[in-house]
């Protein structure tokens, strides 16, 4: 089919549309994941081929933009049971698309143009893979001719012990490990990849073992013949010692992560942070504290740190889901979801927001963290020093509930701001009035000016720094993007329910125009966005990424760009993107987090 030729159809909703609730027991299920593989810029010629194939690869859990990709599965997993005990991160990638996730992922391609027939999604997954293959090495070896007559789906990579930095030799362990449908022919393709190597063969655990010599001595195996395993020699040992009935797929972090992420996925990610933790200050300590950029860590602050982390990538026709969970922390300041109230005070043109429950309240926890390490101690002394000019921490920060950093468009071009619901108005109000004298008072030397304005009945304070390029002593400040040119100007004002602090008096307006029916929480696109990660929550993040195009394609044409390769090529595979939507969820044992990245 043409590529160029329009979508066909809709996504019939489904079950996918419905609110996420997390889980209120946990039951076993399995789990899956893959690092992140990107190709290089296609050549012009192969434009189009190369965002289609992207598409593909992110669809398939290949792509993402990210160090680690928080994945999971419900479909069973072989490859749990080969995973050596004591593995520290697990990753796995699921291209045999489980249960639902070969009908979602081809509902997912059909937004896009040259997806529409999604009975070719295996061949253009096949083909995904071919060239990712043939980008990685010389051309010689692809996926369809030498790797799926024998691989059965699922492929996974087990880190196990970190390298020790005070040990003469390399310590790390890693497996990568791949079902097989064909065993013989799973270790003939090895065997041909490895035919330039010296190599010995020996018998473990019942089973060949192929060795190879060299700096580190790896080694490769066909475990139960279900198992492909290629990694060093102590690991594809220990894997064959597991026999499929591996202890790490039912230690407690893996079962209580496995049994909070529900449903079929493309892929999983397990990290015993922990163990992490640990290896990173045995590090610190070997080079006597310093390098690592991080000390010791005593118990005061690992009280704030998971003992492991997981998540699960799945399709859900209409979007990529990414369902995150970590064990609750006892000193999570958060005790409760909520729904959320700073979206009542912003304009339905906000694009992106950032907002968190209970804001002074986690701040506070954190500082108290550093206030008693003692590498710290003296520095946060200095914060507290300098915030008890306007009455300490509490007077500052303590009255701030719900909190939310905000974007919005305007006829000429975008303004932000933050919006507070406080916990006590009083002392907000107590504080932004120390605020209007210190710069009144302090600021008249430094040319600043404050001065008050009525709007709809609520008076608004600005705070006028000048013209920074007059402040630089030029008409212009070099260096500095065109958007931060000219005045700076900060308004704020304090309403019965929110404290609102803009960029200008314009945000601080439109955040006051913002109410029932002309309020981004009342639209509904925004409003069924919200309840399908968690509309009782502890804190959401959103981008409106139909609008960030928009600026983005806008700003490129006013710095005189040209669009016409960005149209042809581009533009096509961007437009169904519609919005990234995520929410945090406390509660039980396990906290949970969801986002959504939704197309049209």
């Amino acid at each position: 089919m043409n590529q160029d030729e329009p979508r066909a159809g809709a996504v019939t909703p489904d079950e996918s549309t419905q609110p996420y609730t997390p889980p209120p027991e946990p039951v076993p299920t399995s789990v899956a994941t893959g690092p992140v593989e990107t190709a290089p810029r296609p050549r012009p010629g192969a434009t189009r081929w190369g965002i289609a194939l992207g598409i593909v690869a992110i669809a398939i859990g290949v792509a993402a933009a990210a160090a680690f990709v928080l994945t999971g599965q419900a479909a069973p997993s072989t490859l749990l049971g080969y995973t050596p005990p004591g593995t520290v991160v697990y990753t796995e990638l699921r291209l045999d698309l489980p249960g639902d996730q070969r009908l979602k992922v081809g509902e997912f391609l059909s937004k896009f143009p040259g997806f529409d027939d999604t009975s070719t999604l295996e061949a253009k997954i096949s083909d995904v893979l071919d060239r990712l293959l043939g980008q990685a090495g010389d051309g010689s070896h692809d996926y369809s001719g030498d790797i799926k007559p024998w691989f059965a789906g699922e492929l996974g990579m087990a880190v196990g012990a970190l390298p020790d930095p005070a040990a003469a030799e390399d310590t790390t362990r890693l497996l990568v490990l791949a079902t097989v449908s064909d065993p013989a022919a799973a270790r003939a393709w090895v065997t041909e990849l490895a035919k330039d190597h010296e190599s010995t063969t020996e018998t473990y655990a019942g089973t060949q073992l192929t060795v190879y010599d060299g700096a580190v001595r790896m080694a490769s195996a066909v475990g139960g013949d279900k198992v492909l395993l290629v990694g060093d020699v102590t690991s594809v040992k220990a894997s064959l010692d597991a026999a499929g009935r591996s202890s790490f797929a039912s230690n407690d972090g893996m079962r209580a992560a496995r049994a909070g992420i529900k449903g079929d996925h493309l892929g999983f990610m397990f990290l015993d942070f922990k163990a992490y933790v640990d290896w990173i200050e045995r590090s610190a300590e070997s080079f006597g504290g310093v390098g690592m950029g991080m000390g010791s860590f005593d118990e005061s602050m690992r009280a704030y740190l998971p003992d492991w982390i997981a998540g699960g990538l799945r399709a859900e026709g209409d979007a990529l889901a990414l369902d995150s969970v970590m064990p609750h922390l006892s000193t999570n300041p958060i005790k409760e979801n909520k729904t959320g109230q700073v979206a009542d005070h912003l304009p339905p043109t906000t694009f992106l927001l950032g907002d968190a429950h209970e804001f002074g309240l986690t701040l506070d926890s954190v500082m108290d963290v550093y206030r008693k390490d003692p590498a710290t101690a003296d520095a946060f002394k200095q914060v507290d020093d300098a915030l008890g000019t306007l009455g300490g921490f509490e007077a500052v920060f303590g009255w701030m509930g719900e909190t939310g950093m905000a974007v919005s468009r305007t006829a000429d071009g975008i303004e932000g701001g933050v919006v507070v619901v406080p916990n006590d108005q009083a002392a907000a109000e107590r504080l932004l009035t120390s605020l209007r004298s210190f710069a009144q008072l302090g600021g008249a030397q430094m040319g600043i000016v404050v001065r008050e304005e009525t709007y709809a009945g609520q008076t608004i304070t600005i705070v006028d720094f000048g013209d920074i390029g007059e402040r630089l002593g030029s008409g212009a400040a070099p260096g500095l993007p065109t958007g931060l040119q000219g005045r700076i100007e900060v308004a704020y004002t304090a309403t019965d329910g929110a404290v609102i602090v803009g960029s200008g008096p314009g945000f601080v307006r439109s955040a006051i125009d913002a109410g029932p029916g002309k309020s981004l929480a009342e639209d509904a696109r925004y409003r069924g966005l919200v309840d399908r990660v968690g509309a009782q929550n502890a804190g959401v993040s959103f981008l409106d990424m139909t609008a960030m195009r928009e600026l983005l394609e806008q700003l490129a044409i006013d710095n005189g760009m040209d669009m016409a390769e960005y149209e042809r090529e581009y533009k096509p595979y961007l437009l169904p993107f519609d919005a990234l939507i995520s929410a945090n969820l406390v509660g039980g044992d396990v906290d949970h987090g969801r986002a959504l990245i939704t197309v049209k």
